[in-house]
Formats: structure tokens, sequence, C-alpha cells
């Protein structure tokens, strides 16, 4: 495994020891500013709203996760899906982008002071790939 990894494993851990489910707290904090997703979700959600969600977030921590590992086959998944989403259920990528944020802002509220390297590697983590959600769109 790498350091990288190592570090967004250890802020993951703190996350779920400190909140429990991330899912909840990382739909709020999307919601908050995608207001106008939460019908999309009812409406592409056939009666299970929050499996839906709790899948979405679920991608989100899976590409993170890769991202460190294997970032093309992250840039494979977002260069389908990206395009299809949109063109087919109408979902803007920037609703993939503020999901990936709501997340890793979800986990990186968890983070102590002085614990700089986690900082770093989630704030890495998202730059990176809100320029490959992008890039895919």
């Amino acid at each position: 495994m790498n350091a990288k990894k190592d570090l967004f494993e250890r802020s993951l851990h703190r996350a779920a020891e400190l909140i429990g489910d991330i899912t909840a707290p990382a739909l709020k904090r999307f919601l908050a500013g995608f207001p106008e997703a939460d019908r999309a979700f009812t409406v592409h959600s056939r009666g299970d709203t929050s499996t839906l969600q709790a899948q979405m977030v679920e991608t989100a921590l899976f590409c993170m996760m890769d991202w460190l590992d294997e970032p093309f086959e992250v840039v494979s998944l977002l260069t389908s899906s990206v395009p299809h989403h949109h063109g087919t259920l109408k979902v803007p990528s920037a609703w993939y982008e503020g999901l990936i944020a709501a997340v890793l802002d979800t986990i990186a509220s968890t983070i102590p002071t002085g614990a700089d390297d986690e900082l770093m590697v989630c704030s890495e983590l998202r730059r990176q790939l809100l320029e490959a959600v992008a890039a895919a769109g």
C-alpha cells in the first residue's frame, strides 16, 4: 500500500469512529449546495432513495480509494459515467463534483489540527478527482 492511501485510510477510520456512516452527513453537505439533486434522487431511485444515495456515496469513496492506486481505472469509469448520466439522466457534472467534494469535506472535517499530511492527501484527492470529472464531462 502506498503512503497516501495509508493516510487516507487513517482519515476514513477516524471519520467512521467519530461520525459512523458518513452517508447522511455527506449527503446533507451535497444537498445544501445542490438542492435540486434531491428531486433527481427521488425520480431515479424507483422508490428507494436512501439506497441510491448510499450507492452514490459508496461510488465516490471507491473513486477516492482507487485513485490512490489506479487513477486510470477511475478516469475510465468517469469517462463513461459522467457523459452517460448527463445525456440520459440529465445529471450535470457539477453534481459529481459536488458529491466528491461533500464526501471529502465530511472526512476532512474529522482530521485534527496538526495532521497536515492527511489534509494534504484530501486536498490533493479533491483537486485531482474534480479535474478528472471536468475532463470526463
